[in-house]
């Protein structure tokens, strides 16, 4: 069974991390609710709570979810847990740094402290999957106003790394932007959610659609 191996191979490492705060209200009473994707990241369930994982062919498309998980080293020793699609597909993938130790990549270009969550997108053009997806989803009794601030730059220390970065709710863009090397963006909104609707958070291949050293580090609260 070959498993990509982003921190060994020299094609698409694609790295997309994140935090969720989301501060619920209703009728006459505030309940305030954190989530976040990295505290919240299973390395044996998907989906884990109002977290999924998976991968998308377009931002429009069906959600289509990992089914395997895996383990592997960066070239420091830090090991990371990965979910992708099934056992024979090794791209795309997300993966988290779970560990109390900063693992390094690519020669020292990549470092991903503490709680680091990773997406990779499918790096070839034959490879229906571009896009790598955490979705969330409002849970029993989680209507309300949901505040989400989130920032993404480029992955790597380094001129090669490129992205795109995307947040979808229930099938419908809110934000987009392409990232070349060395750039980031940021995206703040409240929305109104009802129960069962979808926050989709995406990374893609960059503008010239190679994934090759594509992906972005995204933070947010």
């Amino acid at each position: 069974m070959n498993i990509y191996s982003p921190y060994n191979h020299r094609s698409a490492l694609k790295l997309f991390a994140f935090i969720l705060a989301l501060a619920q209200m209703g009728p006459g009473v505030t309940r305030v609710a954190a989530y976040d994707l990295s505290a919240d990241f299973s390395p044996v369930s998907d989906p884990s709570g109002p977290w999924q994982y998976g991968a998308m062919t377009n931002l429009s498309g069906s959600f289509t979810l990992f089914t395997v998980h895996q383990s592997a080293s960066l070239d420091n020793g830090v090991p990371v847990d990965y979910w992708v699609l099934n056992a024979s597909t090794a791209l795309p993938q997300i993966w988290r740094n779970g560990t109390t130790n900063t693992a390094i990549s690519d020669g020292g270009q990549g470092v991903y402290p503490p709680g680091t969550v990773l997406f990779h997108p499918s790096n070839g053009t034959g490879d229906p999957y571009m896009f790598a997806v955490a979705r969330f989803t409002a849970p029993p009794a989680g209507g309300g106003s949901y505040l989400l601030q989130t920032t993404a730059h480029t992955y790597l220390n380094g001129p090669t790394s490129d992205a795109d970065f995307h947040v979808v709710v229930n099938g419908i863009q809110l934000f987009g932007q392409f990232m070349p090397s060395g750039s980031g963006t940021n995206y703040t909104t409240t929305l109104n959610l009802s129960v069962g609707d979808t926050i989709d958070f995406v990374v893609g291949r960059g503008l010239d659609g190679n994934g090759d050293y594509s992906g972005a580090i995204v933070q947010a609260t």
